[in-house]
């Protein structure tokens, strides 16, 4: 690298390393460690961390007692800082 040369930050690749997570492309709600840098650490920790991580345990503990069926096609999100879902059209249906 020179000086005055590009540099570009991956935020999404991170998450992804082959050399840290065993099956990086698969999710696992399991995994153990976890160690991803999806709210930055150290002194970048993100405020709304423990926020964010209220509303997922809620989202996921609403989703569970219902079948959930891909209706579309999903449409990705076109970002290099976050790597998620722009539309992922479903259709839930309770167990019984």
């Amino acid at each position: 690298m020179d000086a005055g040369d590009k540099v570009v930050v991956y935020h999404a690749s991170a998450n992804r390393d082959e050399t840290v997570f065993p099956a990086p492309d698969r999710f696992d709600i399991t995994r153990t460690p976890n160690d991803h840098v999806s709210f930055g650490f150290g002194p970048h920790f993100c405020l709304g961390a423990h926020l964010a991580r209220t509303q997922m345990r809620a989202i996921f503990r609403e989703l569970l007692p219902h079948d959930l069926s891909l209706t579309g096609t999903p449409v990705r999100l076109a970002s290099n800082f976050q790597n998620g879902l722009k539309h992922l059209p479903v259709h839930l249906t309770p167990t019984p």
